[in-house]
């Protein structure tokens, strides 16, 4: 009882703008970042009748978009992180909603309309997850800046879970009330354009978010809070572009695995493996609801371990689950590698991000968060692109070896460049 009394009270401290912040976020989880697009957009592309070359061209050129724009978004200081995030979630919401209705035009347009609002799409999430944290530092204070980013991953990845549940679910629902076959495009179409909708209340309240600042928790209270503050800059032997270029090298590199796992795990299970889509859903979800604990766990963990150490053991973690996907081909091993490999990046993401703006001064600390989302859409987009050859000429054992290397590499580069200043 006492334990339920202190979370209540902790609940009732947040403030009304994460609240509302926290709202928009759970929107995007439920249908793009781990939700109903997460499960559905592969298999509505392999309906469509195209392969595995042309759903990983798809994701690469939105990815690629969505890297070149993060570096120049973080550098941009004429419009507020609140302005940016409506215009970045706008985007989103035009491209998502855009998409399955390429259906309805001719068969020669389809390939060039999917990847048109596939680049709007990822336009829209570069200006909107460029300036997430610096938003949430701007409505926030102190150590509430941690426990914000905490709650967003925890919040994104329960809407994640509870978006891959009713993603899987849909298509066989509405096959049956069409009378169409799960392997027609129609079961999919309709999901597609449901998450769309979904977002239509997010951006109305994002634009009622104001970046008031709350005020700076009670000494007793800020005492909880075991995250460290982004605030706190290190001394290193580095200029600030060194730090923006070593970031984007490691970056690049440790995020392959989980580039693997985002775009092709959802193929590699119905194309490769002939897994049903309710429990390619099931699978997704679980994966996303796993995280939440992990997410809510983060401050825990930095205490006991710090963001140096977990950066590591994260990514290590994430190459011994994609090893066994290249020599089992197993449903069982892919579940387990996307659950575990889904599950941990909140922790991943955060550990990292934490790090990385704790190497600058605050005014720099867009940059940086440019910088590390352009190396994940650049890093994503290489794994897209390639991936999608690297499966029609050698299988999918060789893409998960790949993406299994390459993450390694990424964590030995990371212990050779930050080990002295961790």
């Amino acid at each position: 009882m006492t334990t339920l009394f202190t979370l209540s009270h902790r609940f009732q401290r947040i403030p009304r703008n994460i609240y509302r912040y926290l709202f928009v976020m759970a929107a995007l989880g439920f249908t793009i970042d781990g939700g109903i697009y997460s499960v559905l957009l592969n298999l509505y592309v392999l309906r469509l009748g195209y392969g595995p070359e042309f759903i990983g061209t798809l994701n690469s050129v939105g990815l690629f978009v969505f890297a070149a724009l993060s570096l120049p978004l973080g550098a941009v200081r004429r419009f507020s992180s609140h302005q940016m995030l409506i215009i970045g979630l706008s985007c989103i919401f035009t491209g998502m909603m855009g998409l399955p209705l390429g259906q309805w035009l001719p068969e020669a347009f389809h390939s060039g309309w999917l990847v048109a609002t596939r680049i709007l799409t990822h336009i829209g999430l570069a200006f909107f997850f460029v300036h997430t944290a610096p938003f949430v530092m701007s409505i926030t204070k102190g150590e509430w800046h941690s426990r914000a980013l905490s709650l967003q991953s925890a919040t994104l990845a329960l809407a994640g879970f509870m978006g891959g549940l009713v993603g899987g679910v849909l298509p066989g629902l509405l096959g049956d009330w069409l009378h169409l076959p799960t392997s027609d495009p129609t079961p999919y179409q309709y999901p597609l354009l449901l998450a769309g909708i979904f977002l239509a209340p997010a951006l109305l309240i994002l634009t009622r978010l104001t970046a008031v600042s709350t005020p700076e928790p009670p000494a007793a209270e800020a005492d909880e809070m075991l995250l460290p503050q982004p605030s706190k800059q290190r001394v290193l032997p580095f200029t600030v572009t060194q730090v923006v270029l070593l970031i984007i090298a490691v970056r690049i590199l440790q995020i392959t695995v989980v580039g693997v796992i985002n775009t092709f795990a959802n193929v590699y299970l119905d194309d490769g493996l002939k897994v049903s889509t309710d429990l390619i859903g099931v699978l997704t979800a679980v994966s996303r609801l796993v995280g939440v604990p992990i997410a809510l766990s983060v401050p825990y963990l930095v205490s006991r371990w710090g963001n140096y150490r977990l950066v590591i053991w994260t990514t290590l973690f994430t190459v011994a689950l994609m090893i066994p996907m290249a020599f089992i081909p197993h449903w069982a091993v892919a579940g387990a590698a996307t659950i575990g490999i889904g599950s941990i990046s909140s922790l991943r993401y955060l550990s990292f991000l934490v790090f990385s703006l704790s190497l600058v001064p605050e005014e720099k600390r867009a940059l940086i968060s440019g910088a590390g989302e352009m190396s994940i859409g650049l890093g994503f987009a290489f794994v897209s692109f390639v991936g999608g050859y690297l499966i029609t000429w050698y299988g999918y054992p060789a893409l998960f070896l790949f993406g299994a290397v390459l993450t390694l590499a990424g964590t030995v580069l990371f212990w050779l460049f930050f080990r002295k200043v961790k």
